[in-house]
């Protein structure tokens, strides 16, 4: 694990190179596209999957420095990342991506038998151990319980976030989950995303703006319905079967909630509970024994039309929604 507080993004050095190319490879389900911008910066070469292609095309420098491509979490509270995506997480490890981690909430208020400066501190270093499980750099969260509100100034710390990471792919809640933090950290998600490469949106700290395709994708909200207890049938489904022991694992560094969930939710245990939410999605989708649902966010503004990186990195693992909403 990395503590990434957001840094200035940075440009790799490619020695005994005459010129600086930068190579982004896009993967199309019917063809690959290899589109070359130089930069003014001598010296580099910088490669970026945004397939996860596991190696270079042999054309390319070997003295090219490689950057896997990158996916950025955004959840609400310590523990939210892990209940929704930690399986779609690893499944991306697996292929070599980049993961980045940040829970917009502290979760200092998510205790009854502590102050809200020693749970915050708490859960600071569950999350920080459960990241280190998941493989990915963490970032610090930017505001309290409660207190997750659409602000400009809570925007630019988001979008800082956005930009250090390089994603391609933003994965965040619902945007019609059963609690406001949920809501308000999908709406900051999906509008840092689009403002990552507005150069006259300031970032908070400053990081420099760029403009790269990133494509947005929609959590299942939590219990698999919406605040007025409608099922939400995703459009496609990730296998985690697999997988499900090792985000139990990811979630169980958050020994912090059991009293918290048991107490305030009605969760007797959250572990439990989450192996149960993950079979029903799991029987949704008519195949796998676990699995987690995503949505793909509307492109406009975002990326390409056709660009959906994440049904591709993980195609093998995917199964389509039933046209007929299929349910568990």
């Amino acid at each position: 694990m990395q503590n990434a507080t957001v840094p200035q993004p940075q440009r790799l050095n490619g020695p005994g190179l005459s010129q600086s190319p930068t190579f982004r490879i896009y993967e199309r389900p019917a063809e690959l596209n290899f589109v070359i911008m130089s930069w003014s910066v001598p010296e580099v070469c910088v490669l970026t999957y945004h397939a996860a292609l596991l190696a270079p095309p042999p054309s390319l420098p070997s003295s090219c420095p490689t950057i896997m491509p990158a996916a950025l979490a955004i959840c609400a509270h310590p523990d939210d990342i892990e209940i929704l995506m930690g399986g779609t997480l690893l499944q991306l490890a697996r292929r070599g991506w980049d993961l980045h981690y940040v829970n917009l909430c502290d979760g200092s208020r998510g205790s009854t038998t502590m102050s809200r400066q020693e749970c915050a501190a708490v859960r600071l270093e569950e999350a920080k151990r459960s990241c280190e499980v998941l493989g990915a750099k963490f970032y610090p969260p930017i505001y309290s319980d409660m207190e997750a509100v659409y602000t400009t100034e809570n925007l630019q710390k988001v979008t800082a976030i956005v930009r250090a990471s390089k994603a391609s792919i933003v994965l965040t809640h619902s945007p019609s989950d059963y609690m406001e933090d949920h809501e308000i950290s999908c709406r900051l998600a999906v509008s840092a995303a689009f403002s990552h490469g507005m150069p006259n949106l300031e970032s908070i700290p400053p990081v420099e703006s760029y403009y790269e395709p990133v494509t947005v994708y929609h959590a299942q909200p939590v219990g698999n319905r919406t605040p007025l207890g409608e099922l939400v049938v995703p459009h496609f489904y990730v296998d985690s079967t697999d997988l499900i022991e090792k985000k139990i694992e990811a979630l169980a560094c958050h020994a912090s909630q059991k009293e918290w969930l048991d107490v305030s939710q009605g969760m007797d245990s959250y572990l439990e509970t989450t192996r149960q939410l993950s079979r029903e999605v799991g029987r949704m989708s008519r195949q796998f024994e676990h699995a987690e649902g995503w949505r793909r966010h509307l492109h406009w503004g975002f990326c390409n039309s056709d660009d959906d990186p994440l049904r591709l990195a993980l195609r093998d693992v995917i199964i389509e929604s039933d046209p007929t909403g299929a349910s568990a």
